[in-house]
């Protein structure tokens, strides 16, 4: 049972920053052997991170899905592009305590969507408003 929104550790299964830099290395230069032509930028730029389907992540330049963690850098898989400014909402643990309570799929957030409304929607959908941290949820 999941009680928060994945972050790119657990999406990749890596347990530190130098675990995901390795990561990220093999499969881009697996890509560069098929010809795949990549050149590693850094991108300043902030980008919002939101949930979707119970995980962090954010659309990087090349239009793919790029995994967000709050401790460390985001790095595209794709286009090779490391992202150093990720934002989190200021209330991320009330939006997790509010989504957790759904299954997966549902495990959905916008930047704009207020934590308020995520718990009117869980009870619209039978479910609690949110996951009281350190308690187990039944309908998970």
């Amino acid at each position: 049972m999941v009680l928060n929104i994945l972050q790119s550790a657990a999406i990749h299964r890596v347990k530190t920053e130098l675990q995901l830099i390795a990561k990220w290395h093999r499969i881009l230069n697996k890509a560069k052997r098929r010809g795949v032509q990549i050149v590693i930028t850094t991108d300043s730029t902030p980008k919002r991170a939101f949930a979707s389907m119970g995980q962090w992540v954010f659309r990087s330049n090349c239009g793919a899905g790029v995994a967000a963690d709050t401790r460390w850098a985001a790095r595209c898989f794709a286009c090779g592009t490391i992202y150093p400014n990720v934002v989190f909402p200021a209330d991320r643990q009330a939006v997790e305590d509010a989504l957790v309570v759904r299954a997966d799929r549902g495990r959905n957030w916008r930047p704009g969507v207020t934590v308020t409304e995520l718990e009117e929607e869980n009870v619209k959908r039978g479910l609690p408003p949110r996951n009281a941290r350190g308690g187990v949820n039944a309908h998970l």
